[in-house]
């Protein structure tokens, strides 16, 4: 589970470009930060590790997790503390001999799972690698946040000029890009899966959880908005 890109992808190699022009960033790390960041903590889906390299002077120890080696390659080569680490490794499929006092999933990483039952597997992943009142931090797509004429933008990236398309189809996200690099244009199509407050609710059982949710708008609770920001603390 993530973002699986096809071999020699374009998008792999802008993903984080493309991130940081979308200038979601310094709201998801306000958001981060409204929780006071310390101890042991997991960045799952974490690229190119921007969100691990902000945390490290939070924290005694950081993890980010990706399921792309080309971004966990790029984010080994950027300079970054001792204490920061980076390991492939599928966040539906957590294999950690520890736990964390947060674990984050920002971006948007969790659309990226194929079903609700892979979402599932997620969360309870998390819950068996996060300690007792730690906290669960992450960002969703709004089910509801494009109009029936979708949304579209074109470019510069890193020196390449690009088409992008979002359309909404049934209950994903179809992401469409066009990269012009050379004579002829590169297409690379991406899905994301959509939740609902009754699906996200149905993952976090209320008695293992409890949610503090605000949109990106800062209104609280499962509102109208593009994205939802979500703290999960494990109960017990």
């Amino acid at each position: 589970m993530g973002r699986v890109f096809k071999e020699n992808s374009v998008l792999e190699r802008f993903y984080e470009a493309w991130m940081n022009d979308s200038g979601t960033s310094d709201d998801l790390w306000s958001f981060i930060q409204s929780i006071p960041l310390k101890g042991n903590v997991l960045d799952c889906g974490c690229g190119s590790g921007t969100f691990t390299r902000l945390c490290s002077p939070y924290v005694s120890k950081i993890l980010g997790i990706d399921l792309s080696l080309v971004m966990i390659e790029k984010a080994k080569s950027i300079p970054h503390e001792a204490h920061v680490n980076f390991q492939v490794m599928d966040m539906s499929k957590l294999q950690l001999n520890e736990t964390y006092d947060r674990i984050l999933a920002m971006n948007d990483v969790l659309n990226f799972c194929d079903s609700l039952e892979q979402l599932q597997d997620v969360v309870n992943g998390v819950y068996s690698n996060l300690k007792p009142n730690g906290i669960f931090s992450f960002d969703v797509h709004h089910p509801q946040r494009l109009d029936e004429d979708g949304y579209s933008e074109s470019g510069v990236l890193e020196g390449c000029d690009y088409e992008y398309i979002l359309e909404k189809e049934e209950d994903k996200f179809r992401h469409t890009f066009l990269w012009y690099e050379a004579d002829y244009p590169t297409l690379e199509v991406i899905f994301q899966s959509l939740f609902d407050e009754q699906a996200l609710l149905s993952v976090f059982d209320d008695s293992l959880w409890s949610l503090e949710v605000v949109g990106d708008n800062g209104v609280v609770g499962f509102k109208p908005c593009e994205k939802w920001m979500i703290h999960a603390r494990r109960k017990v």
